[in-house]
């Protein structure tokens, strides 16, 4: 098959979206109402609740379904979370919360301490005189093999998912109060909050905050490109109009309505590229409307009609 390129257009553009904080932050209400935006006023959303079903304290305030995920949270239970909503058509998927991926029970940290004590104790068994502390040591890094493996194929499976569902993730986020200097370790002198998940995460998301209890969910960015700081402006708290713009601008934002001489275009061009004679007339017309062509509405259905034709002419030429 031939590699086709076609110039580059910004529709079903996948969405992830952290929202990461300590107690009374708002990461759930905002996560919900992001999602709320997402689906419109008569879609439904779906949460994954880790948290002991608090998911449901909100229930008077939106649609959703639920689903209420229990330990093990490895990364292979999560994706099969996720994958479950996306089969059963939501249009939206919340997350709540996503740090016990990382640190929770049957999590990815657990995985390796599992994973590096069967070593252990294989090895052990095999050579019984072997010093405990250097066989821990030497076999340490190949624990992490297969959590690793694990969580590598959750977020290929959770970034499939999002070209097409936005999936918005909470986070516990835990306080700094020391770090180090010199050596040492120096109390600092304002703590620092910091998601609790893999550290190559919030580099995945699409935009990625912090919120804090003094003022319960307005965003303090981790992430953001600069196309979507109009989105989600740092002196507003998150909302349904978040979720609805932030989807907006991922499905290309909103497109007009066809004019009429964009229809006449459409019709030109397709009696045009129907009726070329040769190769080279066809060609010719696409050159000589490539800058009309690519600022259709209709661009991409002129170019499948273009493309039936040239391989039919493909096809004659090898015959």
């Amino acid at each position: 098959m031939a590699i086709q390129f076609r110039p580059a257009i910004r529709e079903n553009v996948g969405l992830f979206v952290g929202l990461a904080g300590g107690t009374s932050s708002g990461k759930t209400w905002s996560a919900m109402a992001m999602a709320k935006g997402i689906v419109g006023p008569n879609g439904r959303f779906v949460v994954i609740d880790t948290e002991n079903k608090r998911a449901r304290h909100y229930a008077d305030s939106f649609d959703f379904d639920v689903y209420d995920f229990e330990p093990p949270y490895s990364s292979a239970r999560y994706e099969e979370a996720v994958k479950a909503a996306f089969d059963a058509g939501y249009k939206a998927i919340v997350v709540d919360q996503f740090s016990y991926e990382h640190d929770g029970e049957g999590g990815y940290l657990d995985a390796q301490t599992s994973d590096l004590e069967e070593r252990v104790k294989r090895y052990m068994d095999k050579y019984p005189s072997s010093n405990l502390y250097q066989v821990t040591e030497k076999l340490t890094p190949s624990s992490w093999t297969r959590p690793k493996h694990d969580r590598k194929r959750m977020l290929q499976t959770l970034l499939r998912c999002s070209s097409t569902v936005p999936i918005i993730f909470t986070f516990r986020a835990e306080e700094k109060t020391f770090h180090t200097v010199d050596g040492k370790l120096v109390a600092r002198k304002t703590p620092e909050w910091t998601p609790l998940c893999g550290k190559g995460l919030p580099f995945e998301m699409t935009a990625f905050f912090m919120l804090y209890s003094e003022k319960p969910g307005f965003p303090v960015p981790i992430k953001i490109e600069g196309q979507h700081k109009h989105i989600f402006p740092l002196d507003k708290p998150l909302g349904e109009e978040s979720g609805r713009l932030i989807a907006e601008w991922a499905s290309g934002g909103k497109k007009p309505e066809p004019t009429e001489a964009d229809k006449e275009f459409l019709k030109a061009a397709v009696a045009a590229i129907s009726s070329a004679s040769d190769m080279i007339a066809l060609e010719s017309w696409a050159k000589e409307n490539s800058s009309q062509l690519k600022n259709s509405p209709y661009c991409e259905q002129i170019r499948q009609e273009y493309a039936q034709v040239r391989d039919r002419f493909n096809k004659e030429a090898s015959a």
